[in-house]
């Protein structure tokens, strides 16, 4: 029996069957070129490769990301490993040098803060001068117009007692008003005779008390020579720089020896031209010839107080009088 040894010729669509139901080879131990190859060849020999379903093409994609995988050497590995890791390690590099890049921001702008820091405390310094010499000023200001109000309510004071002794006071009582008019030479004479001279400042200041001072006058003989000082002189001497007004009459001679000052006509003139403004004389003096004088003053309204050495002093003089004080009596005040 003769065997045909001639090979059967298959048909396109047998020979794809058998080589899809074929088992394929891993594609770990085939190259990812071999792998194309084959498919390539496939898909031309066999139109219904073509037509196959989108799943082939899927898993020959799949295969050929897996066979690309599988052919990486594991030196590449390796050496990707350190790769990695230098990068890992120069990242602080990078951000140490984009430290230093940053560095001068950071520093102008901590400048710039400190500048303004500065311009703040500055201007907060300048504010609190400022405030400082304002508050001094102001204290000044205050100290003025406290002394200014002091000084005010003084003035105010000082018109109240004058108005007190002029108009009247609080009470409606009326401030005396007085003069006192010294015959000087007839008071001295009689004072001789006391163990102490008298000062007159303080004689003055016992008639006024309590009372407002109008005028307070001395009427004395002088020497005859003008060129001796008042302050020289026995009647004069007593009343300068006492508070009184100094009226002088030249001592005149007599044939006979006697020596004659006689004042009385001054005093009545002085004092009758002033009764007007005055409420209170005070005549000191012990003469008896003023007399009349008193009657008429007392006749104004005006009292009248004579005031002399006690028994220095006429006695119609005394009763004439309102008032009489006696200079001995008040010696301890009055005296020197």
């Amino acid at each position: 029996m003769a065997l045909n040894i001639t090979p059967r010729r298959t048909s396109a669509a047998q020979t794809t069957t058998a080589v899809a139901d074929a088992p394929q080879p891993d594609a770990t131990d085939q190259p990812a070129d071999a792998t194309a190859s084959r498919a390539t060849t496939r898909s031309r020999r066999s139109p219904r490769s073509r037509s196959a379903p989108a799943r082939s093409t899927s898993r020959s994609r799949q295969s050929e990301s897996e066979s690309d995988e599988s052919e990486i050497p594991a030196e590449a590995n390796a050496s990707a490993a350190p790769a990695k890791s230098t990068s890992t390690r120069n990242t602080p590099t990078r951000r140490k040098q984009q430290g230093d890049s940053d560095e001068p921001e950071k520093q102008a702008s901590s400048t710039s803060r400190g500048r303004s820091r500065s311009a703040a405390r500055a201007d907060s310094a300048d504010g609190e001068r400022q405030s400082g010499s304002q508050t001094d000023e102001l204290e000044r200001q205050r100290r003025t117009i406290d002394r200014l109000t002091r000084d005010v309510d003084e003035l105010k004071k000082l018109q109240r007692e004058l108005l007190d002794r002029v108009d009247g006071g609080s009470h409606g009582s009326a401030v005396q008003r007085v003069g006192v008019f010294v015959d000087v030479a007839n008071v001295e004479l009689a004072a001789d005779k006391l163990s102490r001279r008298l000062d007159w400042a303080k004689v003055l200041k016992r008639l006024t008390k309590d009372r407002l001072l109008v005028r307070a006058v001395a009427y004395s003989p002088v020497h005859e020579d003008m060129n001796v000082s008042l302050e020289s002189q026995r009647f004069t001497e007593p009343f300068v720089d006492r508070g009184f007004r100094l009226v002088t009459k030249p001592l005149k001679k007599f044939s006979d020896g006697t020596v004659k000052a006689n004042v009385d006509i001054e005093m009545a003139v002085e004092i009758l031209g002033m009764i007007e403004r005055l409420d209170v004389v005070c005549l000191v003096s012990g003469d008896g010839d003023f007399e009349p004088l008193v009657r008429t003053v007392q006749s104004r309204g005006v009292r009248v107080e004579i005031v002399s050495i006690g028994n220095a002093t006429a006695m119609a003089l005394k009763r004439a009088g309102d008032r009489f004080i006696d200079l001995a009596t008040i010696l301890s005040e009055v005296g020197v």
